[in-house]
């Protein structure tokens, strides 16, 4: 089962056991903002796959609000009329957004009276915003085109931020007086215009703790990665930060001199390592004495493919007592293999897992995560998905029997990576589900089952 049915089981379980009620949108409600109006604290809001062209307000409600199958069919489109989605009444972590793609936002007023906060604007509030893909927010005269939080203590885990572009500071997470949680998330090729962070911004005595990120490829004007000013000291663990791009600081900048900044870091790859850092006068970076310098080796930077592979220099390099350390990765994976923490957001672990949009008729790639040698690898496609799954001597069969189809695939080479290109039959349709796992090995002892890997066709 995939982590989001995994999660919309429990839900239901937990709402069934409350009293809580679950609604569909366009079944029951014919908008988000509908739904979440008519709802009550401890409902959950189940949407359907479409795009919903609309800009959601939370307005104080303790819920739930997710999809039926996943963030790549089911988007909120912000119309670039302001935030997409708005938490300012308070909301705490009861308050969850998951599972969406966030995209056309251009922000909200601020209390410095900027626009800011393309996908997401948070305000006194503390929600769980998790499993995300924040994309194409643009915010022409503010902060954070991903996420802006002001005096905010949001769970910010799971998401991919990438192509978000804010005029001045944060073209992923901007964090200003705030103490957010920011784990498992991907931030790459984002955006700060004229000022600082590309990736992340922390400013005004921001506390955030920073935990098992990767941020590639970001821009800005100081700091490419990841920026500390006005009195702010982010705690910044277990990351990578690669390839980040800004003329005062190429990775980390740390500044203002009329208000010192800090960071204490430790137990991240940072390209260039201290030379990275620009480092203002009065400010102070905590260099920790387990920070490495060394190519992450991510499984196909060309493809936005940043699992680890095999040989990367960010296995077994983190710390397990990094603070608020999740228990699994991006994908929901177990956070700790082999005794310590991978650094970024995926954990190497055997894995499935596609490249590319699920569309009938085109060809995407298939790839499988595990220990060199291991195989032969049987991927198959099942006629269904099995709730609960069938145990097997392999493990948990999730894929419902008869197999439709399958092919072997070989073994897994050496970078720990099998990856198999297909063509997706034409008549697939819109909306489809097709459920995929692989076993490795030759159906006796020692073989074992995948995870299951659900093709949602877009």
């Amino acid at each position: 089962m995939s982590k989001l049915a995994i999660s919309l089981a429990l839900l239901g379980v937990m709402a069934s056991a409350l009293g809580a009620v679950t609604i569909y949108v366009p079944d029951d409600y014919g908008t988000i903002q509908e739904a979440v109006n008519a709802s009550v604290n401890g409902d959950v809001i189940v949407v359907r796959p479409g795009v919903y062209v609309e800009n959601i307000d939370f307005i104080g409600k303790e819920i739930t609000v997710t999809t039926e199958k996943g963030p790549t069919i089911t988007i909120i489109d912000g119309n670039k009329v302001k935030s997409v989605a708005t938490f300012i009444s308070g909301e705490g972590p009861g308050t969850i957004l998951e599972g969406f793609t966030l995209t056309n936002g251009s922000g909200s007023p601020e209390p410095l009276g900027y626009v800011s906060g393309g996908a997401i604007y948070c305000e006194g509030s503390s929600p769980i915003i998790r499993n995300n893909i924040i994309t194409k927010n643009i915010v022409p005269a503010g902060f954070g085109a991903g996420i802006f939080l002001f005096e905010s203590s949001p769970e910010i885990t799971g998401n991919t931020f990438h192509e978000n572009q804010s005029k001045f500071c944060g073209g992923g997470i901007y964090s200003r007086k705030s103490s957010p949680l920011i784990t498992n998330n991907t931030i790459f090729n984002n955006k700060s215009h004229e000022t600082t962070g590309g990736g992340i911004t922390c400013s005004w005595n921001a506390r955030p703790r920073i935990i098992n990120n990767t941020i590639y490829k970001n821009e800005s004007q100081y700091g490419g990665g990841i920026a500390s000013g006005i009195g702010a000291h982010p705690i910044v663990v277990n990351n990578i930060l690669w390839d980040n791009f800004s003329p005062r600081g190429l990775e980390i900048w740390i500044g203002d001199p009329a208000t010192p900044a800090t960071m204490d870091i430790d137990f991240c790859d940072v390209k260039g390592g201290i030379s990275s850092v620009f480092l203002e006068t009065g400010s102070t970076i905590n260099w920790g004495t387990s920070m490495i310098d060394a190519d992450p080796l991510f499984a196909d930077i060309s493809g936005d493919d940043y699992h680890l592979t095999w040989n990367s220099p960010c296995k077994d390099a983190g710390t397990n007592g990094a603070p608020g350390l999740p228990a699994i990765d991006r994908e929901g994976d177990p956070r700790i293999v082999g005794g310590v923490a991978d650094l970024g957001s995926d954990e190497f672990y055997t894995h499935l897992y596609c490249i590319g949009g699920i569309v009938a008729g085109n060809t995407i790639e298939i790839k499988v995560a595990d220990s060199p040698n291991a195989g032969p690898v049987t991927l198959a496609l099942g006629s269904g998905v099995q709730d609960p799954p069938l145990t097997t001597p392999y493990g948990d069969l999730y894929i419902q029997l008869p197999v439709v189809w399958q092919k072997t695939l070989g073994n897994i080479p050496a970078n720990g990576i099998l990856s198999f290109a297909g063509k997706l039959p034409g008549s697939w349709q819109s909306g489809e589900e097709y459920a995929l796992q692989a076993l490795i090995g030759p159906f006796s002892t020692g073989s074992y089952l995948t995870n299951l890997m659900l093709l949602v066709v877009e």
